[in-house]
C-alpha cells in the first residue's frame, strides 16, 4: 500500500556551504569559532599555521537542514596558503578590534563576490563599539550596515538564510555583531596527556632549567632572545610563540604573535616525576636555548618573518646609522646597502630586516625610475 501522504509533507531542504571567518588576530578568530561552534572546533593546523575548523549543523525553521563547514584564517597566512583555503566559500565572517576599523576593507575585499551577500562583522568589543563602527563600515563597503537586535551566537544562522536566500546583484545589509572578548578563547587540550597543564613543581622545575640556560623567565613565560626575533614558551601549557623582529622596525601596530609548532619526543631525559607535557616542554626550552631546533622550525620562523603590511620606521625610529645614511644626500643605494651588509655580518642587524629594507629600496628605485620616464 502506498502511503500519499508522504508527498504532501513540507519538503526539507538540505545543503552544505564553506564558511570563512577572517581577522588578524588568529587567537581570537579561533576563540570566536570556538564560541559560536559551541566548544566543538578541530586545531590539528592551529598549532602550525593558525587555522581551526568546525562543522555547524543548523536546522532553520524545520524548512531547511544545513551544514556549514567554518574555517578560521588568519590574515598572516602566506598567500598561497590563504588562497587555498579561501576557495570554494560561500559566506564570511570578519572579526575586528574597535581599533581596526581601517582594515576592514582589506578584509571585506578578500571575500569572494558571491560571498559578499552573506557578510558578517563580528566586533571583539561592547554593542557601543558596534555601534561607532557601523557608519565607517558602511562608507568602506558601499552598502548598508546595521546592528541586529539579535545577540551573535546567531550570526552562522543569518549567514546560512543570506546563502539561502542569494538574489544575483542583491546585497543586504551587513550585520555588525559584537562579542565579549572574554569569550573569545582557545581552550587548552594536553593530547597525549592525563594532566592539561604543568603543575606547579614541573612549572617551578622548567623555571630552573630555563635559568640555567641564561634565558629570560617572566612568570610563566620563558623569553629566548634570537636574531630572527623574540619566542616565548609558555611553562604552563608548552605552547610557543614568535614575535619577527621586524615589527620592531615597522611603522604598523600589529599584534602579531606567530605559533610555533614543534613536535618531539621525551626519550633521553631523567623523568624522575615529570609527566609527558612537561618532559615535552623541557625539550622545546632546551633546543631554543641551544639553536638545535629542526628544519620545519626553521622554516616556521623564516615564513613568520615575512609580512606583506611591512613598513619601514621613520628615521628618529630606525638605528643612528640608517638616520645618517639617510641624512647624506649623496649617499647611494649601494653605500647603504654595503652598510647594512657589515652589519649584518657582524650580528648586529638581523637579516629579515636587511632583507626588508632591500625589498624597500627595490621599491623606492623602481618608482622613481617610473617617474623620471613620465
Amino acid at each position: 500500500m502506498s502511503h500519499k501522504s508522504e508527498s504532501t509533507e513540507t519538503p526539507v531542504l538540505s545543503a552544505m556551504f564553506k564558511v570563512v571567518v577572517i581577522g588578524h588576530d588568529r587567537t581570537l578568530i579561533a576563540g570566536l569559532l570556538n564560541a559560536l561552534s559551541g566548544n566543538r572546533t578541530i586545531r590539528m593546523l592551529y598549532g602550525v599555521l593558525g587555522i581551526s575548523l568546525a562543522a555547524v549543523r543548523l536546522e532553520l525553521d524545520r524548512q531547511a537542514r544545513v551544514a556549514l563547514q567554518v574555517w578560521a584564517l588568519p590574515t598572516d597566512l602566506q598567500d598561497s596558503f590563504l588562497t587555498s583555503f579561501m576557495r570554494g566559500h560561500m559566506a564570511a565572517v570578519l572579526v575586528l578590534r574597535p581599533d581596526e576599523a581601517r582594515t576592514a576593507a582589506q578584509l571585506y575585499d578578500m571575500v569572494s563576490p558571491r560571498a559578499r551577500a552573506a557578510v558578517s562583522v563580528v566586533v571583539v568589543g561592547t554593542n557601543e563599539d558596534a555601534e561607532m563602527m557601523t557608519p565607517v563600515l558602511s562608507e568602506m563597503f558601499g552598502r548598508e550596515a546595521v546592528v541586529p537586535p539579535q545577540p551573535v551566537q546567531t550570526c552562522l544562522e543569518d549567514i546560512a538564510r543570506a546563502v539561502l536566500a542569494y538574489t544575483e546583484g542583491s546585497l543586504p545589509p551587513v550585520r555588525v555583531y559584537s562579542i565579549d572578548p572574554a569569550r573569545c578563547v582557545v581552550p587548552v587540550t594536553a593530547s597525549g596527556s592525563r594532566d592539561r597543564l604543568n603543575n606547579e613543581r614541573e612549572v617551578k622545575f622548567l623555571r630552573g632549567l630555563a635559568r640555567s640556560l641564561q634565558l629570560t623567565v617572566d612568570g610563566n613565560t620563558c623569553v629566548v632572545a634570537t636574531q630572527p626575533g623574540r619566542i616565548t614558551v609558555d611553562l604552563l601549557t608548552g605552547a610557543v610563540s614568535f614575535r619577527p623582529i621586524i615589527c620592531d622596525y615597522c611603522t604598523q601596530r600589529c599584534k602579531r604573535d606567530a605559533r610555533l609548532c614543534i613536535v618531539g619526543t621525551d626519550g633521553g631525559w631523567s623523568s624522575g616525576e615529570l609527566g609527558p607535557r612537561a618532559l615535552l616542554t623541557a625539550a622545546k626550552v632546551y633546543a631554543l636555548a641551544t639553536d638545535s631546533i629542526p628544519d620545519d622550525v626553521r622554516r616556521q620562523i623564516a615564513q613568520a618573518s615575512m609580512c606583506r603590511k611591512f613598513s619601514l620606521a621613520t628615521r628618529a625610529d630606525i638605528p643612528e646609522w640608517v638616520a645618517e645614511a639617510a641624512r647624506d644626500r649623496k649617499a647611494r643605494d649601494s653605500r647603504l646597502i654595503s652598510m647594512a651588509l657589515r652589519r649584518v655580518r657582524d650580528g648586529r642587524l638581523p637579516t629579515p630586516v636587511f632583507l626588508e629594507m632591500i625589498r624597500n629600496l627595490l621599491r623606492a628605485r623602481e618608482y622613481r625610475e617610473h617617474h623620471t620616464e613620465t
